[in-house]
């Protein structure tokens, strides 16, 4: 004979669900720690998170409560914060990718052609390389009493 809590506990794999009434939903537990259920639920391991919510729950709190027929998830589709992190992750190495391609090709326009010859970071640097200031005259000042330093 196998024991029933033995069965229905949640794996080493999986998430114990919490849903809210709300889609976007904050709950701060008495220790300080502040969690967001994000499109109706909130996915959690920690044994006392777990512990105080169930009790929320119990207690007939207005906003929280426990899907029977969903009390455990797997991760990949637990926790919506995770989820929500990997989205914006994605969305941002996408345009940083694009931003970087230096081989894109952004097209033409009627100024097309008209910048060509000014200068621009790639080739500024190279005409700062030396100094061609020689003798230097300053008006009012004889140029006997100015000295250039050298090594």
């Amino acid at each position: 004979m196998t024991d029933s809590t033995e069965s229905s506990s949640p794996s080493e794999e999986s998430f114990t669900l919490f849903k809210s009434h709300a889609a976007t939903m904050g709950y701060v537990f008495r220790n300080g720690k502040g969690i967001t259920f994000l499109e109706g639920s909130y996915a959690t391991k920690d044994p006392e998170e777990i512990a105080e919510l169930t009790k929320e729950c119990k207690a007939g709190h207005p906003n929280y409560y426990i899907d029977n027929n969903q009390r455990t998830v797997a991760t990949e589709r637990t926790d919506p914060m995770a989820v929500l992190i990997a989205k914006i992750r994605e969305e941002e190495r996408a345009k940083l990718v694009i931003a970087i391609d230096k081989e894109r090709n952004m097209g033409t326009t009627d100024q097309s052609g008209k910048l060509l010859g000014i200068a621009n970071s790639n080739t500024v640097s190279g005409a700062t390389g030396a100094s061609n200031a020689g003798e230097v005259t300053t008006p009012g000042v004889p140029a006997s009493s100015i000295k250039i330093a050298s090594k």
